[in-house]
């Protein structure tokens, strides 16, 4: 939770509190991210799929966030989450 001297609120989405208090909500890691608010452990923050990455950048809110390493392209399969292939040896991916 985020909490002023008046109340506390969920920590925004890409953030997280392990504890109450008048502490500010820390962002995601890099290479993960936070979809919902209300994030109250480290854990609840999502990696990025294998293979992915979010260049650096941490308090990200979605999986759109992790982009494929420069070997990598990026499959979306339906009903599932997507995921990051090796450019197969002789292409090139984009």
């Amino acid at each position: 939770e985020k909490c002023t001297a008046a109340e506390c609120a969920p920590c925004p989405p890409g953030s997280f509190k392990s504890f109450v208090g008048a502490v500010p909500c820390a962002p995601c890691p890099v290479n993960s991210f936070r979809e919902r608010e209300g994030a109250a452990d480290l854990g609840d923050c999502t990696p990025c799929p294998a293979r992915s990455t979010t260049q650096g950048a941490e308090g990200q809110t979605s999986v759109a966030a992790c982009v494929c390493q420069a070997d990598g392209y990026r499959v979306q399969v339906e009903g599932g989450a997507p995921h990051c292939e090796t450019c197969p040896k002789g292409a090139q991916c984009f």
